[in-house]
């Protein structure tokens, strides 16, 4: 497991990472920073991209909410 380094969790709260509500919420993880396959998908009530880090979180997804 990779350690944190000094700074990272504040670089990403001056980011604004995790914060806002709807269409203007900004994910903690970004899916450009995890080694896995990428899916974003809109989210059909908010319209921002939903970062999805597995084929099986977009399979329920996809499913259940009706994403595009």
């Amino acid at each position: 497991m990779r350690r944190l380094r000094p700074g990272w969790i504040e670089r990403r709260i001056a980011e604004g990472r995790g914060d806002g509500t709807g269409g203007s919420y900004v994910p903690w993880h970004l899916t450009r920073e995890v080694p896995s396959s990428v899916h974003r998908p809109r989210g059909w009530k908010t319209g921002r991209p939903h970062h999805l880090l597995a084929c099986g979180e977009q399979s329920i997804l996809s499913n259940n909410v009706g994403l595009k």
